[in-house]
């Protein structure tokens, strides 16, 4: 898929020289647009997908003020030799040096980037929420001792959410979504004390059974990227409790995916008509990657 860059720069001039120069480049993959107004680039940003977004001028001082949506990175220009790549969680870009090695370096970071991102694991159940979230708690138990992990949970059902009374504590998916939606320093700082399961940090299931349905495909990309390159985590293990076009969005970035089947007629029915919507879907790459698991087998780690 092509990477999609959004400039943003008072300086037209340099904004169309840096698109057309990026546009020319056949050989990277890449796409540029450049933007006059904020209007122009929020709409844009609501059709599309933006890879990365370089801003320049007044916008650069305070990119946060923008409303873009996660998963977006933003490249500052700077109008002096910048001390390091990184300040207040922008990335930054010394203004003054030719288009190819600007391009050369947003691709090099990028890829370093993605180098250190989490392995991906989903856990699902066709049967029950409450099978797989059982072998995701076993599962958590083996690779939590291998590095940093983080549990992600999108069931409020299967004994991952808030307990009925309320006892339950620490951050949910859903504080994280909306905080994404709203404001991303708030949304970084949900990460700093989260509460523990089998030895992973853990986000909470949904709130509401309603919020399992009210985030789009889209957004549900953003969660797990928003999870995988913020905490540092060697692996990130998403708990799929219920099952939609934002779940399979999920499936579709992971590196394995578990399918908890209990081996009973009935589940043996389940999982068959799982496999019968997956090949009717067009998704042979999740069926690829798919291993089958008993809740009460050894963990495939």
């Amino acid at each position: 898929m092509e990477k999609i860059i959004g400039i943003f720069d008072e300086q037209t001039a340099f904004a169309e020289r840096f698109k057309r120069y990026i546009n020319e480049r056949k050989d990277i993959g890449c796409f540029a647009v450049s933007f006059r107004e904020e209007q122009e680039l929020l709409d844009f940003c609501r059709q599309k997908q933006l890879t990365c977004l370089v801003l320049g001028g007044n916008k650069a001082a305070r990119p946060e003020a923008l409303s873009i949506p996660y998963g977006v990175r933003l490249w500052v220009l700077s109008e002096e030799e910048p001390e390091a790549e990184e300040a207040d969680g922008y990335s930054v870009l010394f203004r003054y040096q030719q288009a190819g090695e600007l391009l050369r370096r947003m691709l090099l970071s990028d890829m370093a980037r993605r180098e250190l991102q989490s392995e991906l694991i989903t856990v699902f159940s066709p049967e029950s929420a409450v099978l797989s979230a059982a072998y995701a708690d076993k599962l958590l138990t083996g690779i939590s001792k291998q590095g940093k992990t983080l549990f992600l949970s999108w069931d409020p059902f299967g004994g991952c959410g808030r307990e009925p009374d309320g006892n339950g504590t620490g951050a949910s998916v859903s504080e994280l979504l909306y905080l994404m939606r709203k404001d991303r320093v708030q949304a970084k700082q949900l990460f700093e004390n989260l509460s523990k399961r089998n030895g992973a940090d853990c986000f909470l299931g949904p709130d509401y059974c309603t919020d399992l349905w009210q985030y789009s495909e889209e957004e549900m990309c953003r969660l797990v990227a928003c999870c995988r390159e913020y905490g540092g985590y060697r692996q990130v293990v998403f708990h799929a409790g219920a099952f939609h076009e934002g779940v399979v969005s999920v499936m579709d970035q992971s590196g394995m995916i578990y399918l908890v089947c209990s081996g009973t007629e009935d589940g043996e029915r389940r999982k068959q008509e799982f496999y019968r919507q997956m090949k009717y879907a067009g998704q042979q790459g999740i069926l690829s990657r798919l291993t089958e698991v008993s809740p009460d087998g050894e963990v495939a780690l």
